[in-house]
């Protein structure tokens, strides 16, 4: 019980930290950016090119937070959590290490796109056992 209970947890933290992120994104970039010290300059492709990427993280946040309610969509959704918030983590530590940290904020940014990658991990993990558990008890029921 209390494995589901991480795994659903997870799915809706996860999906509620990415709705947010990304709405902010597609609703005003400039202002969400500024929140990191960052000056987006009036350029439409740029702009553009900003609410693209929130659209990907707001769709993430959709789709966790659908997966709460369909189950069988949690290890997915799970799967692509990690992709998207570890690629962000990644690419954010690889960015530091070749240009310098910006400011203490993306440190701490980056510091939550890896710990939310981490725990879709970690419920991953949970949540393939369950599915195990599930799969082994179906076959002894048959038998």
């Amino acid at each position: 019980m209390l494995n589901r209970l991480f795994v659903f947890a997870t799915l809706l933290t996860t999906g509620l930290i990415a709705l947010a992120i990304g709405a902010g994104i597609l609703i005003d970039p400039r202002q969400f950016h500024a929140t990191l010290g960052i000056v987006v300059a009036e350029q439409t492709a740029l702009t553009n090119e900003m609410r693209a990427a929130g659209g990907a993280i707001f769709a993430l946040g959709l789709f966790s937070l659908y997966s709460v309610w369909v189950k069988r969509l949690a290890l997915t959704a799970l799967s692509v959590a990690v992709l998207i918030m570890g690629s962000y983590a990644v690419a954010r530590f690889y960015s530091f290490t070749l240009d310098g940290i910006p400011n203490s904020r993306f440190l701490w940014v980056a510091s939550l796109e890896l710990v939310i990658a981490a725990q879709c991990v970690a419920a991953l993990a949970i949540g393939r056992r369950i599915d195990s558990a599930h799969i082994h008890q179906a076959k002894c029921a048959e038998s």
